[in-house]
C-alpha cells in the first residue's frame, strides 16, 4: 500500500549562489504509481497519477499544497487506463486519461478536487505517447493532442466542456510517435518524432497551428532522421519557443545525447544546442521550463540500468542558449530505484517536478515496478538574469515601455512586491489580443522583457499587465 509521507528531504547543492533542491516523497510503498507530471492553479498543484493498491492501470490524482503537502486523500476517476496529462485553465484542471480500452476522456477537476461535471468524450482508437505535454490553451479554448491510426491530431475542447468542430489532422504521413504542443498566446507549436516504415529513421518534424485550428505553415523538418526517439518538450519565453530533445549518437550505440533548438513564432528554426553529450553515458527524456529569464533543461542519465546507475540531471539556459552554471543533480537512485521526471513547472520561485522512483522489469527495461512518487522544489538561481533590482520593491509599478513610439522592438519593464502569475497582453484599437507577451510566474523584483513586433502593422497599441492583485495598462505606438 501507498502511504502519504509528511516529511521533507532538505538537499542543498552549490548550483547557482543561494540555490537548493527540496525533495519531499508523496507515495512510497510496494504497489506500482506512476505521476504523469504536475499542474499549479497559483497555490496549490495536482499531480495525475497511474497506478493505486487496488489496480495498477487505475486513474487518480492528487492535490498537493503549496510546499508539497497531500491535501486530502488520492481521487480515483473510477476508471483505468495507461497514461494521463493534466493542465489548468484558469479556472479548474483539466485532466485528460487514456482508457484501457482505447477511449481518450477529458475530465475537469475544481480546486477542492471535485471531478465537476461528466467525462468529455474526446476521440476512440486513440492512443497517448509517454510525455504530459499534450494540452494546451488560447483564451477559452483548449486543444489536445492524439494519436489515432499513426497520425497525429488536436481536438479543440471548450472551458465549458463542449468539442469544437472536428478532429484536426496535423501530420500528413509517417508514423507519429512522441510530441508536444506550447503556445505564444495567439498560435500553437507542434513538434513530434515521425517514423519512416520503411528506413526506421525518426525526423522531427514542427507546424504552427492558428487559434481556430486552421493551418499556419506547411510541415517543417526541425530535426534530421534519426535512429531512435524520446519525449519532446518544449518551453515559450515570450519571443521563441524552444525545444528539448534526445537523439542517438551514432555510431555508438545505445548512446544518447540531450539537445534543443530555438524555433520562432513563424517556424524559423534556429541552430542545434547541444546541452549534454557524454561518451560514457546515454542521456535521453529531456523535459524543458521557461521562468524569469532562465529555460531549466531536465533529462536522465544513464550508466548502467542493471546496478541502479540512473540519475536525473539538470541544466540552465538563457535565452540566448547559453549555459548558465554547470549541469547538476536533481535526483538519484534510492534502494534500487530509479527517476524517472518529465514536465517541470515554475510557480515563480521555484522550478517543481512530479517524478517517479521506479524498479525496471528484469525481461523488459521499458516496464517498471513498485513505483513511488515524488516532488522536488528547485530554487531559481539568485543570479536571476531578468531581476534588475537588488531589493525588493515596495509595490506593483509598470514602467512607460522604451523606446515608445518604437520601430519592430520595446521593452517593457514592472516591479513585483511578491511573487506574481504575471499577464502581459496587447491589443489593437479594436480591443483584438495580437499579442501575448508574459504569462507565467515572476519573482519579486524588477523585470525587464523585450517585446519584437514583428509583422503587426503600425498603429496605436494597449498593453495590459494584470496580476491577481493589480492591473494597469499602457498605450504603445508602432513606427515602422
Amino acid at each position: 500500500m501507498k502511504h502519504f509521507i509528511l516529511y521533507f528531504f532538505l538537499l542543498s547543492y552549490s548550483l547557482v549562489i543561494g540555490q537548493t533542491i527540496t525533495e519531499v516523497p508523496i507515495l512510497t510503498g510496494n504497489d506500482t504509481t506512476f505521476a504523469w507530471g504536475i499542474v499549479s492553479n497559483g497555490t496549490n498543484y495536482l499531480v495525475p497519477i497511474v497506478g493505486d493498491e487496488t489496480n495498477i492501470n487505475s486513474l487518480t490524482f492528487q492535490l498537493l499544497s503549496s510546499n508539497g503537502t497531500p491535501i486530502g486523500t488520492r481521487v480515483s476517476l473510477n476508471q483505468y487506463g495507461h497514461i494521463m496529462a493534466a493542465h489548468w485553465d484558469g479556472t479548474r484542471y483539466f485532466i485528460v486519461a487514456f482508457h484501457t480500452d482505447g477511449t481518450l476522456y477529458g475530465y475537469f477537476v475544481n480546486t477542492n478536487g471535485v471531478v465537476d461535471g461528466s467525462p468529455v468524450f474526446i476521440s476512440n482508437q486513440a492512443s497517448l505517447k509517454e510525455g504530459s505535454q499534450i494540452i494546451s490553451q488560447i483564451g477559452d479554448e483548449l486543444i489536445v493532442l492524439y494519436r489515432k491510426n499513426s497520425l497525429l491530431y488536436g481536438q479543440r475542447v471548450q472551458k465549458t466542456g463542449n468539442l469544437i468542430g472536428s478532429p484536426i489532422q496535423i501530420s500528413i504521413s509517417g508514423e507519429v510517435k512522441e510530441y508536444a504542443i506550447a503556445t505564444n498566446g495567439i498560435t500553437y507549436f507542434v513538434a513530434w518524432f515521425n517514423k519512416n516504415s520503411q528506413s526506421g529513421n525518426n525526423a522531427i518534424y514542427g507546424r504552427i497551428i492558428n487559434a481556430d485550428g486552421s493551418m499556419a505553415t506547411d510541415v517543417f523538418e526541425i530535426e534530421a532522421p534519426n535512429a531512435d526517439h524520446n519525449p519532446l518538450s518544449i518551453a515559450f519565453d515570450g519571443t521563441r519557443y524552444y525545444l528539448s530533445y534526445d537523439i542517438s549518437l551514432t555510431p555508438t550505440p545505445g548512446k544518447h545525447g540531450i539537445f534543443g533548438r530555438f524555433i520562432t513564432t513563424s517556424g524559423t528554426v534556429g541552430n542545434k544546442i547541444t546541452i549534454c553529450v557524454d561518451d560514457s553515458t546515454s542521456n535521453s527524456i529531456s523535459s524543458v521550463v521557461y521562468g524569469n529569464g532562465l529555460f531549466l533543461i531536465t533529462w536522465h542519465c544513464r550508466q548502467n540500468m542493471e546496478e541502479g546507475d540512473i540519475f536525473m540531471e539538470g541544466q540552465f539556459i538563457n535565452t540566448n542558449g547559453e549555459m548558465v552554471g554547470n549541469k547538476f543533480t536533481i535526483s538519484s537512485p534510492i534502494n534500487g530505484k530509479f527517476p524517472l521526471g518529465i514536465n517541470p513547472y515554475f510557480n515563480g520561485n521555484s522550478f517543481v517536478i512530479g517524478f517517479n522512483r521506479v524498479r525496471f522489469s528484469n525481461s523488459n527495461e521499458g516496464q517498471f515496478t513498485d513505483g513511488d512518487v515524488y516532488v522536488s522544489f528547485i530554487s531559481h538561481p539568485t543570479s536571476d538574469v531578468n531581476s534588475t533590482s537588488a531589493t525588493t520593491p515596495e509595490r506593483y509599478t509598470v514602467f512607460q515601455n522604451y523606446p515608445n513610439p518604437f520601430n519592430a522592438a520595446t521593452t517593457i519593464q514592472f516591479s513585483l512586491p511578491s511573487p506574481s502569475f504575471v499577464s502581459i497582453k496587447i491589443y489593437n484599437t479594436l480591443g483584438r489580443e495580437v499579442a501575448t507577451i508574459a504569462s507565467g510566474y515572476y519573482i519579486a523584483g524588477t523585470h525587464n522583457i523585450t517585446w519584437n513586433a514583428g509583422n503587426i502593422a503600425s498603429g496605436l497599441y494597449f498593453c495590459r499587465y494584470s496580476t491577481a492583485d493589480y492591473a494597469e495598462t499602457k498605450k504603445f505606438v508602432l513606427l515602422k
